[in-house]
């Protein structure tokens, strides 16, 4: 059976923080740490009939020097430039009612910083999909 296309989502917050109550490896949205303007953003993959979301990151130093593994994964742009990383131990279980699928077409009336960041997201989008397989 052949896999269908992944796509990107934001989770929503307050499920978001209620598993972060019972589960400190929940990236965090708190504003206490300044961390409330951060989305949660990631692929969403079914194993054993369960949604999980396996979130992105932005690529940080340390990054350069990890080796994929069963739990981490560079992603990639067309030039090899690091652009982000899934990171697999992170993953949450999810249900549709959590999930919104963000819309990264890039529309003549985003403002620079939106047309960037979507442009980040369809590259590491399509990185996501022709790597799916190993996903």
């Amino acid at each position: 059976m052949k896999a269908s296309r992944l796509h990107l989502y934001n989770i929503d917050i307050k499920y978001i923080r209620n598993l972060s109550k019972i589960d400190n490896n929940i990236m965090s949205v708190s504003p206490q740490i300044n961390k409330q303007t951060r989305p949660f953003v990631g692929i969403v993959v079914i194993c054993n009939n369960l949604k999980y979301c396996i979130p992105l990151s932005s690529p940080k130093p340390k990054h350069l020097s990890m080796r994929n593994d069963i739990d981490f994964s560079k992603i990639f742009d067309k030039s090899n430039k690091l652009i982000g990383v899934l990171n697999f131990n992170n993953m949450i279980p999810v249900y549709e009612d959590v999930l919104k699928e963000i819309d990264i077409r890039i529309f003549p009336q985003d403002d620079s910083y939106t047309k960037k960041y979507k442009a980040l997201l369809n590259d590491q989008l399509d990185w996501c999909n022709n790597n799916k397989e190993g996903i």
